[in-house]
């Protein structure tokens, strides 16, 4: 139980400006802490737009929400070949 919750996940819906913000990861480490929130109780969820547009930052980013302890998922599956260019840039980190 987590400050009167029942426990389980949270799913957030991370838009492009949020993502691209450059204190993403800090910003989310901090909301994690300041809520009390486990990290491996967030799942954090992205448009393959949004992760497929700055594709080298992306690739910067999701490995250190990953070693945070955040889950990571796709809310957007568009078509086939979007995702497998999303899998194959970023190696399955999800």
């Amino acid at each position: 139980m987590i400050m009167g919750w029942l426990s389980g996940r949270v799913s957030v819906n991370v838009s492009a400006a949020e993502f691209r913000h450059k204190h993403f990861v800090e910003g989310v480490r901090t909301i994690l802490s300041e809520a009390g929130l486990a990290a491996q109780y967030l799942d954090l969820e992205f448009t393959e737009d949004v992760l497929m547009k700055g594709a080298e930052y992306t690739a910067s980013v999701l490995p250190q929400l990953k070693a945070a302890g955040v889950h990571l998922a796709v809310d957007d599956f568009g078509s086939v070949i979007p995702i497998l260019a999303i899998s194959g840039s970023f190696q399955l980190i999800f």
